[in-house]
């Protein structure tokens, strides 16, 4: 403080010429001192004077007017200048100074916005020339970069040892003058990179490349309410991904660009359709039948999650992760599960640059179930078999595949089908073929699909303005063909300051076009069961494409109902929010934020008609149970579709409130009033058959059309407040208290209250002596508490209504004879009904060794969710047959860990190597349940079970005896089936592992993610789906052969129970048939390991584009995503991550109603301007 001191006192007598600064002296020092802490952010504006014999007052004038620096000199410093001749045009004020002053007794430095101007020292005349005359400065220029060579903005060049200095211009360049008598040591600062000190000797200009800074801590952590801490005052645990590090696998969407880079953070891949859906959850499951999901925050305003997977990955600037509740609990309810707050990119101050990017990726199947290529059609057809030996033979109509073993002979696929000329004639055709597998019988149906998405940004900034645009059209065409998507993505950032008020605005507009087959699970279903020798592109066109002429007699052509069976939709976002925030005084702040999110759907199903020929009508081969052809007669044309609307108005009012209580003790209060509005309203209808086909148009309907109609509205507000102590610049304090209303609830319980505290500690600034050396270098701790609720009435939709009056629903068969018909909801209005509560304790802590080239972060919680909101039976004698009531309990232990390695940091010969891991650990069990504790069963085989892991499966079983466990035969050697249920594990999955590696060589780069998840179980019910079919290759168990079931017993007619040796089942195909019915075989560990993204990337040299007036940069980059994945041998069927999720977050099953997985591998350009 004595520094600051002296330098008042030295500059107590300046004057400020047209700039009058009347603030107190200890102020002026508080500012001074503020500017230079904060002179890495030195600005670096341009500046154009021209002008003849002007005074230097003058010239200290038009820079005030045209920048935001203010001159500081004594009266009489500029008494001895001389007028200049000046003609300078668009130059840095660094520049522009060293020209003017640079024949005047004057000398300058330069501190944050301050320029300092003193008398420079009167030469000697009295002294020998030897002695005397003074040597002239040194003029320094240079230009400073990044590590890839891109010229840096506001870089702050220091003359070690003094106040004098510089900063880059927006090309990276500076002129700096060093004084003879000074130190010739340059010291180069900016922020979030390594401060380089550089020893210069002569005038040759010098290229400066800045490192980033090893340790993973921020600068700057943007938490709730878009408030900015620094990283060691937090007492909970958060990550920050930068936006490079979310796309640099070029994601079609940010959600899949975070997989295996976070601890505590799943994203589960719900399928994979053109446009994915996602499941983001923070620390496992609290709630069984409500929300789970992580909020999302864009640009300081709540938005629904879905946003998330419309924003463009390429206009992120960070996403900061708040893992638990403590974290965000300044959002209440709507924060209970965990946020994620996203800064969309704003540009640097002084720097305008355009960036365009054009990127390309194949898409294939990476995993399909095991599928046998051995035996063709039979499906129990009596008249296809041998009536002596039972050997069967090849069913040509048939999709099931017990059939004989593939021999090569020529067999025909389908029945014949009749061709009649117009005379009445006709002749049969068929196809026939070798009786043997084709090579991509199935697999060549589908097609590699192709992503093309073109990227546009333009950004620019002044002191006191932002303007970001920015533009993403995106193409795909998926697996299945015809499948189509487009999106065209706008974003519009700003902010404008006027002295004491900031104003700033983030607006994004995303229009989403599909065309896609309807039911496509249907598709991949039909796809999978075909036999291996038949080969489906004989059907895509000419004769054999048609309804009538399929080989199959029950299953529609795929590709007919690929070309006649359409789904399209267009869905429009709108996401926009404006905020303003007033400086009332140094320590006074006041801002508000008003957000608005606009979402439309809108889809339309159509179906074409077919009529079958009359011929085909008549089941001319007597086919048994019919064909599709003799049981329809006729298929109609059909359509269907609807709209959706959904919009969320948000407000949030903040008064900040700062005070140094002591020389040691700072201060932060701030008060906030939230408020959000959610209105959802949807329209569908239905014309199950038209008149005509190409006419989707209800107006053609033939008998009764149907259309429903829903709207659904929520309104809650808050009140809160926030308070934090920073003590000695080493202890951190911070609790936080909110009142939340809902309309959701009844009057007598829609408010409720709750709070959270958090403490952190600096080890290696409370004892400096301890962390002075090259082993640790920084230590902190932490803890938190929090208790937050939420209220949790659909897993569906965020804000569902709940009517504390009973309601109805419109009644089957009706309108009849134009009368309306309605019935009762089954579902008892509770108006005690309250809002689940969360208590969460966390504690941490965080290390950096060897000057931060490793970094360690490690968190332990613990949560319990109480109230929980369970559906609970109740008498008939009620007219209900169900209530939703509080009751229930689930406990949530976790541990979560971060390292950072920098394995390699060769400066000289520009090589970098990092590696990263997060592990995350959870360990989930429902504590109690109402009913007595009775199992809460879901869908999907999945239930809440008391004592276990939540979601719990438990799926059929066969009959075991008790003693040993072993399988019950019955007397034709087929395995019996128990009645109940059997508990097979937990669907979570509580172990995850992520791995990270980055490799920087001169301009070369190469990025690695893989993630590990496991420890629960899986229900693969495309597994019995191809047991059944015959298409799996674990359907082929003994070569087809009769066998004795292993391990198995039987009753040996008095009682008990022995080993069986003998009995073998008695019809292979009976077997299976009973054998896909239970569930126990089908369950396998839901384990596995992925090559999530592989990245490399090359920058061109500055150099290659040192001519150029308009390109600054460029790099090309080769990018592949899903690329490997390893699964326990017993997955024989399908990817664990892809799986079914049901009513009350019930995942945890794959069936053929998904498509298969795929991996990416694609390149991308990006030019700067």
């Amino acid at each position: 403080m004595m520094f600051f001191t002296n330098v008042f006192e030295k500059i107590q007598l300046f004057t400020l010429p047209n700039k009058t600064l009347r603030k107190m002296k200890t102020t002026f020092v508080f500012l001074l001192a503020a500017s230079i802490q904060l002179s890495a952010k030195s600005y670096s504006q341009n500046v154009t004077l021209k002008g003849e014999k002007l005074n230097v007052r003058q010239i200290f004038t038009a820079i005030e007017s045209q920048t935001d620096y203010v001159f500081f000199y004594k009266d009489g410093t500029l008494t001895l200048t001389t007028p200049v001749t000046v003609n300078l045009n668009n130059v840095s004020v660094a520049d522009a100074l060293t020209t003017c002053l640079k024949e005047q007794p004057l000398r300058y430095s330069i501190i944050g916005r301050n320029i300092i101007v003193l008398k420079s020292d009167p030469p000697n005349r009295n002294a020998t020339t030897t002695s005397a005359i003074q040597q002239p400065p040194l003029l320094i220029r240079g230009v400073v970069t990044d590590a890839k060579g891109t010229p840096l903005t506001g870089v702050t060049i220091r003359i070690k040892g003094t106040s004098l200095g510089t900063s880059t211009d927006t090309n990276g360049r500076f002129q700096l003058s060093v004084p003879n008598n000074s130190s010739k040591i340059l010291v180069f600062s900016y922020i979030g990179t390594e401060t380089v000190e550089i020893p210069v000797a002569n005038e040759t200009p010098i290229t400066i490349r800045l490192k980033p800074t090893a340790t993973f801590q921020q600068e700057v952590v943007v938490t709730a309410y878009g408030i900015k801490r620094q990283p060691k005052e937090l007492g909970y645990a958060t990550t920050t991904i930068s936006g490079k590090e979310l796309n640099q696998a070029e994601n079609i969407n940010a959600t899949s660009g975070l997989i295996g880079k976070v601890s505590g953070l799943s994203i589960q891949t719900q399928d994979n359709n053109l446009d994915p859906s996602y499941k983001i959850n923070l620390r496992g499951n609290r709630s069984i039948t409500g929300n789970n999901a992580a909020i999302v925050v864009l640009d300081g305003a709540i938005v629904q999650p879905y946003i998330l997977n419309n924003i463009n990955p390429n206009d992120i600037e960070s996403v900061n992760v708040l893992k638990g509740s403590a974290a965000a609990s300044l959002y209440g309810s709507n924060g209970s599960n965990g946020a994620l707050i996203i800064t969309t990119k704003k540009p640097a101050v002084g720097k305008t640059e355009i960036n365009f990017k054009t990127s390309i990726q194949w898409e294939s199947i990476s995993k399909l179930p095991n599928l046998q290529n051995s035996y063709g059609g039979w499906g129990g057809e009596s008249n296809y078999a041998d009536p002596v030996t039972g050997q069967t033979i090849n069913v040509p109509f048939e999709n099931q595949q017990f059939g004989p073993k593939y021999d090569g002979s020529i067999v025909d696929v389908g029945t014949p089908k009749r061709i009649f000329n117009n005379d009445g004639t006709y002749k049969d055709t068929v196809i026939r073929t070798t009786y043997s597998p084709k090579k991509g019988a199935r697999t060549d149906f589908f097609q590699t699909g192709i992503t093309k998405q073109y990227d546009l940004s333009l950004g620019t900034a002044t002191p006191n303005s932002t303007t970001y645009v920015a533009y993403q059209r995106t193409d795909r065409s998926d697996i299945i063909p015809e499948n189509k998507l487009s999106k065209n993505f706008f974003k519009l950032n700003g902010s404008n300051k006027y002295s004491i008020l900031n104003i700033d605005y983030a607006l994004a507009y995303t229009n989403t076009n599909t065309d896609q087959i309807w039911n496509r699970g249907s598709l991949y279903n039909q796809i999978l069961n075909s036999p291996a020798h038949v080969d489906l592109n004989w059907f895509k066109s000419g004769f054999f494409s048609s309804p009538d002429n399929y080989y199959n007699a029950w299953n529609d052509n795929p590709w007919w109902n690929l070309n006649n069976f359409r789904t399209k939709s267009s869905d429009n976002k709108f996401v926009g929010n404006v905020g303003a925030k007033l400086a009332i005084t140094d320590n006074i702040e006041a801002s508000y934020r008003f957000g608005y999110t606009y979402s439309s759907y809108n889809y339309k199903n159509t179906g074409n008609g077919w009529k079958y020929s009359d011929y085909e009508q008549t089941n001319p081969y007597n086919i048994p149970g019919g064909t599709q052809a003799s049981n329809r007669k006729v298929l109609l044309p059909t359509t269907g579709g609807g709209s959706s609307f959904e919009s969320r108005i948000t407000g949030d009012l903040l008064l900040t409130f700062k005070k140094k209580l002591s020389e040691n003790i700072n201060s932060k209060l701030l008060l906030g009033h939230s408020i959000v509005q959610d209105k959802y309203n949807a329209e569908d209808f239905g014309a199950g058959t038209l008149a005509f086909n190409d006419f989707y148009n209800v107006s053609s309907y033939i008998g009764q059309q149907t259309a429903s109609e829903s709207l659904a509205k929520r309104n809650q507000q808050a009140a809160f407040a926030d308070l934090s102590f920073g003590i000695n610049q080493y202890l951190f304090l911070h609790g936080s208290y909110r009142f939340d209303w809902t309309s959701i609830l009844s009057a007598s319980n829609r408010r409720f209250s709750y709070g959270s505290a958090d403490a952190a500690f600096i080890l290696s600034d409370a004892f400096p002596k301890l962390f002075n050396n090259n082993v640790v270098n920084f230590g902190k701790v932490r803890i938190a508490y929090s208790q937050t609720g939420q209220v949790n009435l659909s897993t569906i939709s965020t804000y569902g209504s709940y009517l504390t009056t009973p309601s109805f629903n419109v009644a089957t068969n009706y309108p009849f004879n134009n009368n309306v018909g309605y019935s009762k909801n089954m579902l008892a209005p509770n108006p005690n009904l309250r809002d689940e509560r969360t208590t969460e304790i966390e504690g941490g802590i965080e290390l950096s060794f060897l000057k931060n080239r490793i970094n360690f972060t490690g968190t332990v919680f613990r949560q319990r969710t109480k109230n929980q909101t369970i559906p609970s039976q109740v008498s008939p004698a009620t007219g209900f047959s169900s209530m939703l009531v509080n009751g229930g309990e689930t406990s949530n232990f976790g541990v979560e860990s971060d390292i950072k390695f920098t394995l390699i940091n060769n400066r000289s010969a520009d090589f970098r190597w990092d590696v990263g891991a997060n592990f995350t650990y959870i360990n989930n069990k429902v504590i109690s349940l109402p009913n007595n504790g009775a199992d809460l069963s879901m869908t999907n085989d999945a239930y809440a079970v008391v004592g276990y892991a939540f979601p719990a499966l438990k799926v059929t079983d066969f009959s075991r005896d008790p003693a040993t466990g072993k399988v019950i035969v019955d007397y034709n050697g087929y395995p019996t089936r128990a009645a109940a249920y059997k508990f097979m594990g937990s669907i979570f999955q509580p172990y995850r592992l992520g791995l990270t590696t980055s490799v920087s060589f001169k301009n070369f780069g190469l990025s690695i993610v893989a993630d590990y998840r496991g420890g629960g179980v899986l229900f693969n019910q495309v597994g019995q789906t191809l047991d059944w079919t015959g298409a799996s290759e674990h359907s082929t168990y003994g070569d087809r052969q009769r066998f004795v079931f292993p391990n198995s017993v039987y009753d040996n007619g008095s009682g008990h129970y022995v080993d069986n040796k003998s009995r073998q089942i008695a019809n292979v195909y009976q077997f299976w048939q009973a054998y896909s019915t239970i569930g126990t075989p089908y369950v396998t560990s839901n384990a596995f390991w992925k090559l999530r993204e592989v990245v490399l990337s090359y920058t061109l040299p500055v150099s290659v584009f040192s001519g150029s007036k308009t390109i600054k940069g460029a790099t090309v980059a080769v990018t592949g995503r899903n690329l490997l994945m390893w699964r326990p041998a017993e997955n024989i069927w399908t990817d664990p991550e892809f799986n079914l999720g049901g009513a009350y977050n019930a995942d945890g099953t794959t069936n053929t109603s998904q498509t298969p997985p795929t991996r990416f591998i694609g390149g991308s350009i990006s030019v700067r301007f």
